[in-house]
């Protein structure tokens, strides 16, 4: 993307304010806008391609770099059920860890699926799971390429039924599995797994809001903030349908944080917006997504490269 062709760049640094202004919980009237005509159904296939790259922060005494490439398939699925979606993901990178003059390259692997029932339905949950093997930056001071960083594996899945559901984690060849239930009847739950896809769901008239999803980690819902920023455009070049395009792209940024003690940073979401929902050019697709990493180490970029429909 060309940064000189934003013509809102002011709307990211807006979205702050936002966030902290989310006090209201309520539903979300979700829409399917990942469709060319919002108004009605349609069996969708949608491929989506990103570049994965690395802006380096303040760094932790060591090199650290990150690339790699981001995969979304979102499919319809006509079942005994009714009409559902399965949405799936998988993030590959290759983390390069520098110390002196030795470095160590690791592969790192996120692969996550949800399955989940329509926007009518209020995009509720049925079933996910998220397998991980991947690193994670360690010590200030290393001695050694080792100390610089951890490995970890882990796989969760998380299946619903209504508003009560089961979480199973299975990490160093130990398995937890917790019982949970969402009662908060004024507010849209989701899985952790199909957060930003909401976003691309979300009508214009959403500014900010709540959802609530469930966290295997502290066994909890959490509440998660949203809060979009004002409408900007830029300059995209990607591959549409196999055709290489260079297009102007209206679009609302929009950040997503855990709103509790511990919320982490925020992820901000560059998500097309939709000016005809009977002919939604762009289907709300996310066009970029920035993601920090802890304590001022960078943050990830991701970049779409590539969009097909059928």
């Amino acid at each position: 993307m060309n940064a000189k062709k934003i013509t809102s760049i002011i709307a990211l640094a807006l979205t702050a304010s936002l966030l902290t202004a989310c006090s209201a919980t309520q539903k979300v009237i979700f829409n399917r806008y990942w469709n060319y005509d919002a108004l009605r159904f349609e069996d969708i296939h949608e491929v989506l391609e990103y570049d994965v790259s690395f802006e380096e922060g303040t760094g932790y005494g060591y090199g650290l770099n990150y690339n790699g490439t981001y995969r979304t398939v979102l499919q319809s699925q006509t079942t005994p059920e009714g009409y559902l979606y399965l949405y799936t993901t998988e993030l590959i990178t290759e983390v390069t860890y520098t110390l002196g003059e030795e470095s160590k390259a690791i592969i790192d692997r996120v692969t996550t699926e949800v399955q989940f029932y329509p926007a009518e339905n209020g995009l509720q949950p049925i079933y996910s799971k998220k397998s991980v093997v991947s690193s994670s930056p360690m010590t200030t001071k290393p001695t050694s390429i080792e100390d610089c960083y951890r490995t970890y594996a882990y796989e969760v899945t998380t299946e619903y039924e209504g508003k009560k559901g089961k979480s199973t984690l299975t990490q160093n060849g130990k398995t937890t599995e917790h019982t949970f239930t969402i009662d908060d009847e004024k507010a849209s739950y989701l899985d952790n797994e199909q957060l930003l896809l909401s976003l691309r769901a979300m009508p214009a008239s959403v500014n900010s809001t709540q959802l609530l999803a469930y966290s295997p980690f502290t066994a909890s819902v959490q509440k998660i903030s949203v809060g979009f920023g004002n409408g900007a455009e830029g300059e995209f070049e990607y591959s549409k349908n196999g055709e290489s395009t260079k297009q102007t792209i209206p679009y609302r940024p929009v950040q997503i944080q855990i709103n509790d003690k511990n919320s982490g940073f925020a992820q901000t979401a560059w998500i097309a917006k939709a000016e005809n929902t009977t002919a939604n050019v762009y289907r709300n697709v996310m066009l970029r997504l920035e993601t920090p990493l802890y304590q001022g180490l960078g943050k990830l970029i991701y970049t779409l490269t590539s969009a097909d429909y059928s």
